[in-house]
């Protein structure tokens, strides 16, 4: 805590006077508040639940300085971040529900993951603290939590109906054989069974057998008029590696579908993937990427950039004596902004902006853009 607390002041006085005036302008919001506010209730204490233990406390260090660094940027002091340890939701749960009262904490920005999540909502039943989960699954967006990852299923929609506009009438969708696969797979079959000529089908894989499928894959597609069909697999890094040495390996030319986990440099140097079509990476903000490597000399994560705008959001909504819940949060937020590129639905499953990129010859192209 007294390291997070020295960080703090030292970033306040690096920036005695902000670089910028106000992330997000002021009629983005639809501003009703509910409650009438004295200088004490403006104030609001909020809890950073990450992990801070010896193998993982890099990663919960830089989701604390993240929210620090918004309050700064923001230059709000009405906003107090309480760092806490989210191993404790399993280690020790009394102990945690003590530390959330003992601060009076109104609002929780983590856990990281889904299954920390519903642990979390158990130890909270019975306060009033809304739960803003840095998870991707939109499953778990009940009661009183948020979940601010981008979710699967949402690029699925975007990336579907995209590909069906495209003139793409039959999906094979390569999936992992995990909750993650199955929201994809329900997205996708959703959209399909609503159109007269579409169709999809799913293989899945895991770990071990994933080359092994793949090949499959591609061996079943030989002899298929591949004109109107896509392989959509959303899945990055060794899985992409897989897919195109069995399409070089095949002489086969297919569309692929990705992800925005697909929005990096080195799928350009893939020669099956000219063409590809895929979500760009809208977690971008210029302001906080050019504060977090001004002083920590590093290049944020996602995760890092998502808790950034959702502090961010937090304090201006603080700066206009609105009251600060699950429903406030989703009824106050409801237009984009460029420096804050998410709005929320009816249950609080974060919807980012996104693009559509497609790759052609080395370069990523955009094609259209949602919201």
């Amino acid at each position: 805590m007294m390291r997070c607390l020295y960080l703090f002041v030292t970033l306040l006085c690096l920036t005695s006077c902000s670089i910028y005036d106000e992330v997000i302008p002021k009629n983005t919001i639809v501003s009703k508040p509910t409650k009438i506010y004295t200088s004490e209730d403006a104030k609001i204490n909020i809890a950073i639940l990450a992990p801070l233990n010896k193998q993982k406390e890099e990663i919960g260090q830089f989701l604390i300085n993240s929210a620090e660094l918004a309050l700064i940027d923001s230059n709000n002091s009405n906003i107090t971040i309480f760092p806490l340890n989210s191993e404790l939701i399993d280690s020790n749960p009394n102990m945690l529900l003590a530390q959330l009262k003992q601060n009076d904490i109104k609002l929780i920005i983590g856990p990281v993951y889904t299954a920390e999540t519903k642990k979390l909502k158990d130890v909270i039943k019975d306060q009033d603290i809304t739960i803003l989960s840095l998870s991707n699954d939109s499953t778990i967006a009940k009661d009183n939590i948020i979940t601010l990852g981008i979710s699967p299923d949402s690029q699925a929609n975007i990336l579907t109906n995209y590909a069906i506009g495209q003139g793409i009438k039959h999906f094979y969708l390569l999936l992992p054989a995990t909750k993650y696969g199955k929201l994809i797979d329900r997205a996708v079959q959703n959209i399909v069974s609503t159109k007269d000529d579409a169709t999809h089908t799913t293989t899945w894989y895991s770990t071990e057998n994933a080359e092994l499928i793949t090949n499959q894959l591609i061996d079943s597609l030989k002899n298929v008029d591949l004109t109107d069909k896509a392989i959509f697999m959303p899945q990055a890094g060794p899985n992409i590696l897989l897919l195109n040495k069995a399409l070089e390996n095949s002489g086969l030319k297919i569309q692929l579908i990705g992800s925005g986990a697909w929005d990096h440099p080195d799928i350009l140097k893939l020669k099956a993937f000219d063409g590809a079509i895929l979500l760009e990476d809208s977690l971008h903000n210029k302001q906080f990427y050019y504060s977090f490597n001004k002083y920590f000399k590093m290049k944020p994560t996602k995760l890092d950039v998502i808790i950034y705008n959702t502090t961010i959001m937090i304090s201006n909504m603080n700066k206009r004596n609105l009251f600060i819940d699950k429903q406030s949060i989703i009824y106050n937020n409801k237009n984009f902004d460029e420096n804050l590129p998410v709005t929320f639905t009816s249950n609080g499953i974060s919807l980012y902006k996104m693009s559509v990129l497609e790759v052609h010859n080395g370069k990523f192209q955009t094609m259209e853009n949602f919201q």
